[in-house]
């Protein structure tokens, strides 16, 4: 019974010692500039060239975000970053953007140094477009 309780003690002892690596989105904060929206097909591929449209997303450090597009606001609002786990057990990072209008819309998104692409397949999904944006410096 002494035996019990002293492997039952360092089981507890043992669980409440671990602690589970919890990893912070990599900062978005800054201005984006759209350079394409990639498709299977590349005949479908949009750019500002090919559009006529200038746009440019800015995530500001107080958790608001913008979108201009030829210098027009044409979205804004506050904004949260979380990482998830995907369709494929993968983990995904996640914003979620909240405006006037629209209260739960979240966009699955990469992030590297000046690269910045949004896309539902990185939940798992199949076939949707990427929407890359450059870091404006």
């Amino acid at each position: 019974m002494k035996q019990n309780l002293i492997l039952f003690a360092c089981g507890i002892i043992l669980c409440a010692s671990c602690k589970k690596n919890v990893t912070s989105p990599k900062t978005i904060i800054g201005e984006w500039n759209w350079t394409i929206e990639k498709y299977n097909n590349q005949k479908y591929n949009k750019t500002p060239e090919n559009t006529g449209i200038q746009e440019n997303l800015w995530f500001n450090t107080n958790g608001t975000y913008s979108l201009t597009q030829n210098n027009v606001v044409v979205n804004e609002g506050t904004y949260t970053t979380s990482i998830v786990t995907g369709y494929q057990g993968n983990l995904v990072t996640d914003v979620l953007f909240t405006n006037s209008r629209v209260k739960d819309s979240v966009a699955s998104y990469l992030l590297s140094t000046d690269s910045l692409y949004f896309s539902p397949n990185l939940m798992g999904s199949v076939g949707a477009s990427t929407r890359h944006y450059g870091r404006q410096k």
